[in-house]
């Protein structure tokens, strides 16, 4: 169970006019439409933020936009030029990356670095639509059938860095990798980033944020800490790190308890494969 914490920009606790709000699909961070899609229809969630577990988590990657600043705190990797601009979507051969900040001087080029943003799915937008319902009405519940696929973003957010860090590692530039210290937290216990160094001189930089209230009401952003590592790291990475070993003397034991179903028509052969010694102990 979880309870939403921010529609288009505005926390739910906050006195808005929420029919207003809803029907404009105003995003405040992209300052346009809300591009955050139910996954069953093209309407907009609108939905920024939910709480898990007490925590704050966000569910929309435009939310780390709030005042440029996860933008501000990249641009210190880049070597010192007039200004710096933004390009977003910018393709790649593995696939777009979501913004190259590149710095110039007298108009021209002078470094770049790429910059990836990763948010954390949730498991039930209908959880989400209702809390929205209920804004409308003026009630709202406790909490909504909400939870954190934590998984899956670590799946799609490891497999394209195994992709793109050993490009931008061929050019000898960056690429930063946005992130919430919960979900961070995740990929340490389900992976190995014991490796990851605060060595800044890496290809790959991890910038993690905390999402905080505020005093006033709302939530910002603060960056709490970065730590980067090379191409061969993030192989390294990859591997699990949290998992139980598969132990192979519980294998025959976990079978047995198992459903299953015997092979039609299968007919053994008159002299079957020897085992090898392993197996053979197991399922003697």
């Amino acid at each position: 169970m979880s309870l939403p914490l921010e529609f288009y920009g505005q926390a739910i606790e906050s006195n808005q006019n929420w029919p207003a709000i809803i029907g404009d699909h105003h995003c405040p961070y992209l300052n346009g439409h809300c591009k955050k899609l139910s996954t069953n229809s093209n309407k907009t969630t609108g939905n920024c933020i939910v709480e898990s577990s007490k925590t704050p988590i966000i569910t929309c990657p435009h939310r780390f936009l709030q005042d440029e600043i996860i933008f501000h705190n990249a641009a210190a990797l880049l070597a010192s030029g007039e200004a710096i601009r933004i390009t977003q979507e910018f393709k790649l051969p593995t696939g777009n990356v979501d913004f190259v900040l590149w710095a110039t001087t007298l108009g021209q080029p002078v470094d770049l670095l790429g910059l990836e943003i990763q948010a954390v799915d949730t498991t039930n937008s209908g959880g989400i639509s209702a809390c929205r319902k209920d804004l409308l009405n003026g009630v709202l519940q406790p909490s909504y059938n909400i939870g954190i696929d934590w998984k899956n973003a670590a799946k799609k957010s490891l497999i394209q860095l195994l992709h793109k860090v050993p490009q931008f590692e061929e050019i000898g530039k960056h690429l930063v990798f946005v992130i919430q210290t919960e979900f961070y937290d995740y990929i340490s216990k389900e992976f190995t980033t014991g490796h990851l160094t605060d060595d800044s001189s890496l290809t790959l930089q991890f910038q993690i944020y905390d999402c905080v209230e505020m005093m006033g009401g709302g939530y910002k952003m603060e960056l709490s800490k970065t730590v980067g590592t090379n191409s061969e790291g993030v192989v390294e990475l990859l591997k699990f790190g949290g998992a139980s070993p598969l132990e192979l003397h519980n294998i025959h034991e976990k079978l047995n308890k198992k459903d299953s179903r015997l092979l039609s028509g299968y007919a053994p052969k008159s002299t079957p494969r020897k085992p090898t010694a392993s197996l053979s102990q197991v399922f003697d």
